[in-house]
């Protein structure tokens, strides 16, 4: 950007000026005691806190509410639970409108989220969230709805839930393309949202507008690494043999019991002071959360000698102590895993776009498992299955389970979403690569739907603005 101008400003002035500046921006205008500001900020403090509506009729709620009021006290009436509840529904109809007007106001293409959640009371909610990207390339992601879904969870009654969100945000025009997980409802969910899009005026290809959740197929391939680990026809150890349990079985019912009595915690926590390693809990495994298992092993690994000891001296759980061999499995387990959840935190836990990743996540990942199953020999060549040693196998099976689970996903990338966002990615990072990518692959493209058009010429303006080569595109 251009530089200001240099002014003749000396020290103590600049000084005064930075103040100055600093005591602008931290003074915020302190809000009157009203009954409408009170309920508002009550109304944040039940939302955000995540309150009964009958708190305000409690009585010790209300003696400390007046107590914080002091002489205000008569200013305010403390609403019931019937008013507070009409504010809350209130305020929540305005911000739905705000965020409508906003919506109208974007220019891009916009993406949904989507994905069910059952509450601890067993209602089931569908929850939708819209994503775009603004000029400067920065990723904006609000939740959008969290629908009360009435009746089964086909996809059909998924589409159409998310198609009367979507008329009413009014942003059947701007919808680039939907992420969901790979459950087998949501093949009928797109064939449904499709037509319901079509009835709209919108033309919604399910082939090239579906983007697979890569986290959730990293989770699926793990699930298939520990399921093949489990597997009945693997050759067990001996202490496997004698007790019934894999491992990774031993290990997590060991962690059970120690977690389930306070005198097997206590008794651990002296292990861990006696081998002066610093107490860390036990991790216990849970199916619904991801890469739990992983990080079981992982804590169990690094405490072994307190954990190890505890077992031993319980005598009914001797039995669930790892031996050599499978404490040997477990850190082969470990290192088999971590790959795909260091990809799994780096897919969740960013700022911006993530789908331009996926091609490079694919191909890590593969290339790892590849390792595995035909590692290199010392002069550089693959080795061939067959020759393993037989208490290798266990693994190369985990390993082509996992590359297998990968393998039934990976064309998908083939899908029209990826390729723009990976193409328009490095577009924004690489100028020169606006040209190539305008001129050679855009006119390249022989898919002549309306669908493929529609991406083109939204492409080919959009890099057009960004690099100023209209002359040469022409």
């Amino acid at each position: 950007g251009l530089l200001a101008p240099k002014q003749d400003v000396n020290e103590g002035d600049r000084l005064l000026q930075m103040l100055s500046k600093i005591k602008q921006k931290n003074q915020n205008p302190i809000e009157g005691i009203t009954n409408e500001n009170y309920r508002k900020y009550l109304a944040n403090f039940i939302v955000c806190t995540n309150q009964p509506f009958a708190i305000v009729e409690d009585e010790s709620f209300r003696e400390y509410t007046k107590f914080c009021l002091g002489l205000n006290v008569k200013k305010i009436d403390i609403p019931g639970r019937t008013t507070l509840k009409a504010s809350i529904d209130e305020r929540y109809l305005q911000a739905r409108q705000n965020l409508k007007e906003e919506l109208k106001r974007v220019q891009s293409k916009v993406s949904l989220i989507i994905d069910g959640w059952t509450s601890k009371t067993q209602h089931s909610f569908l929850g939708i969230i819209i994503q775009w990207i603004t000029d400067d390339w920065e990723l904006v992601r609000i939740p959008l709805d969290l629908h009360l879904l009435q009746g089964d969870h086909s996809g059909k009654n998924i589409a159409q839930a998310v198609g009367r969100v979507v008329s009413e945000f009014e942003i059947w025009s701007k919808l680039l393309a939907i992420t969901t997980d790979n459950a087998s409802n949501m093949d009928t969910f797109f064939e449904e949202f499709a037509r319901i899009a079509d009835q709209n005026g919108v033309k919604y290809d399910p082939q090239h507008q579906r983007v697979r959740c890569l986290a959730h197929i990293l989770n699926l391939a793990t699930k298939a690494v520990l399921a093949n680990v489990a597997c009945v026809n693997q050759p067990r150890t001996t202490r496997e043999r004698n007790c019934g349990y894999n491992f990774i079985e031993k290990i997590r019912i060991g962690i059970q019991k120690i977690r389930s009595s306070p005198q097997r915690r206590g008794r651990f926590g002296d292990q861990c002071h006696v081998a002066k390693i610093t107490p860390k809990e036990l991790i216990l495994d849970c199916p619904t959360r991801w890469d739990s298992t992983l990080d079981m092993l992982e804590r169990c690994a690094e405490m072994r000698i307190p954990f190890e000891f505890t077992l031993s001296t319980i005598p009914e759980l001797t039995a669930y102590q790892p031996d050599e061999e499978e404490w040997a499995r477990t850190d082969q387990v470990i290192a088999l895993l971590k790959p795909i959840r260091d990809m799994t935190k780096m897919l969740s836990t960013g700022s911006s776009p993530t789908v331009s990743k996926c091609l490079s996540v694919y191909q890590n990942l593969l290339d790892h498992f590849d390792k595995i199953i035909e590692p290199e020999t010392p002069t550089g060549s693959r080795r061939s299955v067959t020759s393993k040693f037989i208490q290798e196998q266990w693994l190369i099976n985990a390993a082509t389970a996992g590359k297998e689970k990968l393998l039934k996903y990976y064309p998908s990338t083939d899908g029209l979403a990826y390729i723009v966002s990976t193409s328009k990615y490095n577009c924004s990072i690489f100028p020169f690569y606006h040209y190539v990518f305008a001129n050679k692959f855009l006119t390249s493209l022989k898919l002549e739907s309306p669908l493929v058009l529609s991406f083109r010429s939204q492409i080919k303006t959009s890099l057009v603005q960004s690099c100023g080569l209209a002359e040469a595109l022409d």
